[in-house]
């Protein structure tokens, strides 16, 4: 069973670093309810300027990627990592300073 964490109640140390094993940013990953993005659709992806995104928005393209990759049945590729961990960077980033 997943451990859901809203957005709204997201803490800084409920993201993992970006340095952190890719397991531990899969289980984050996998912390996203989709329903927060109010049945939009989501048009962003790892290849978005992620410095314009809102927190929601980061959070589900980590989401939607870690499901993506799972239905492959594959692990990331090296550029998808490098990607997920910018990513999670910014998550953290816009995290720290409430935006």
């Amino acid at each position: 069973m997943r451990n859901i964490k809203k957005t709204k109640d997201l803490k800084l140390e409920d993201i993992p670093n970006s340095n952190s094993s890719i397991k531990m940013i899969n289980e984050f990953a996998l912390s996203f309810e989709f329903e927060e993005q109010n049945g939009q659709l989501l048009n962003e992806n790892l290849n978005s300027e992620f410095d314009n995104l809102e927190i929601v928005t980061l959070r589900a393209i980590l989401f939607a990627e870690r499901r993506r990759w799972n239905h492959f049945g594959k692990e990331y590729d090296r550029l998808t990592e490098e990607r997920i961990r910018v990513l999670i960077t910014v998550l953290r980033e816009k995290l720290a300073k409430g935006v």
